[in-house]
């Protein structure tokens, strides 16, 4: 298969770091995972290596699933992007693939689709320095375009994110700059991640800020957590971006302030954008927070604990159909870690009852949700069986129909 021809409009030359690889996923004989019952807890990744860090993504019947898996052998202390793919609305799992396969670390994976388009993003040493690579697939995952770099080769880049809506793929993560700092950037491909425009500056981070992202028609919001010495330092921003002829941020505020953690979620829908976090407060608890803006992000509302009764809040992750929002999280529970999940019917306004979904004797962590088709499909790591594992569950919307509160 001949690679797609890629042009970048950066600070530096454009650079194909490996061919192009068919990996004929739609054909295979799905061995290693079972068929999948809906309200079921599957096993993905099933094997005795350390797999973590899961992310789902999905488009009509089409399943993503990708995650950060050790790998065996001379290079035993290494870390590979792995994929795996469902035509069948999660019935049935492809074996898995590995994306990245090469001698650095790659990690943290991100993965986004728009109909048969898929993208993923990860961060990977194998150039010394830490870079974010990027691939492609335009036939729902069976075959995948080289890997381009979207970072830059002299700074230190890592917790990436990705987003998109319709031919728009849109990265963001924290760089280490030389001379600046720490900064959030921006880098959109309008073409369907054929090109990448020039690399844009949202404003200053620190080490431990962690960008996110949420795409709908022409508008961009980013949000991300700065860290300091006191609460006033300590903030949650948001950059708001929209296509016009700067392509640059049109607004940036402050939506709240923290003690502890403060690692947001946004998600956006029309006018609606909401952002999600958790926080500590004086008793040493973690719970569950969002605010809601009703007018393009311009203006956002009260804080909202959505925590109900629980106080080991992290890692939240979300889902918007329609009105129809589902909010995924860890929670500590009698001494363990589960994932559990909301839903609103009504764009944020009211939430239903907390459900556990996972409930089982691991350590469950690290939820990531998608939706199509009305159809939610979850995935997480879990050490139920001795080692880290990725397990799916996937559900109808209406099964979390409860008492809104």
């Amino acid at each position: 298969m001949t690679a797609a021809l890629v042009v970048f409009f950066t600070f530096e030359v454009a650079e194909v770091i490996t061919p192009a690889e068919a990996f004929d996923l739609r054909h295979s004989t799905y061995s290693s995972v079972k068929t999948h019952y809906l309200n079921e807890t599957r096993n993905l990744s099933h094997n005795m290596d350390d797999s973590v860090y899961s992310q789902v993504a999905s488009s009509g019947d089409n399943v993503y699933v990708v995650w950060e898996q050790s790998v065996r052998g001379p290079n035993a202390k290494n870390y590979d992007i792995f994929f795996m793919v469902s035509n069948n609305g999660g019935i049935n799992f492809s074996d898995p693939v590995d994306l990245s396969n090469n001698k650095g670390f790659s990690e943290h994976p991100q993965i986004s689709a728009t109909e048969n388009n898929v993208y993923v993003l990860w961060v990977d040493d194998s150039n010394v320095t830490r870079q974010i690579l990027f691939r492609k697939s335009v036939d729902g995952g069976e075959n995948f375009d080289h890997i381009m770099k979207l970072s830059k080769n002299i700074s230190s880049s890592y917790n990436a994110e990705l987003a998109t809506f319709g031919s728009s793929v849109i990265a963001v993560w924290n760089e280490l700059e030389i001379e600046k700092g720490n900064m959030i950037l921006l880098r959109e491909s309008k073409d369907g991640g054929f090109s990448f425009e020039n690399i844009k500056e949202l404003g200053a981070s620190d080490r431990q800020s962690y960008p996110k992202i949420a795409a709908y028609k022409d508008q961009k919001y980013v949000t991300w957590n700065t860290n300091g010495t006191n609460t006033q330092t300590r903030q949650i921003l948001i950059s708001k971006v929209i296509d016009n002829v700067h392509n640059l941020p049109i607004m940036q505020k402050t939506i709240a302030r923290y003690l502890d953690d403060g690692e947001s979620h946004v998600t956006a829908l029309d006018r609606n954008v909401l952002v999600f976090w958790t926080d500590g407060n004086a008793q040493g608890h973690k719970n569950l927070y969002y605010t809601r803006s009703t007018n393009y992000g311009n203006e956002f509302g009260d804080i909202v604990d959505i925590s109900q009764s629980f106080n080991d809040s992290s890692n939240v992750e979300t889902a918007f159909s329609d009105s129809n929002l589902y909010v995924v999280w860890q929670e500590g529970v009698s001494g363990n870690q589960e994932i559990f999940i909301r839903n609103s019917s009504n764009g944020g306004v009211t939430f239903g009852q907390a459900k556990n979904i996972s409930n089982n004797r691991g350590t469950s962590e690290c939820p990531s949700i998608s939706i199509s088709n009305n159809k939610l499909h979850i995935v997480w790591e879990d050490d139920t069986l001795g080692n880290h594992e990725i397990y799916y569950k996937s559900m109808y919307g209406n099964y979390l129909a409860s008492p809104t509160s």
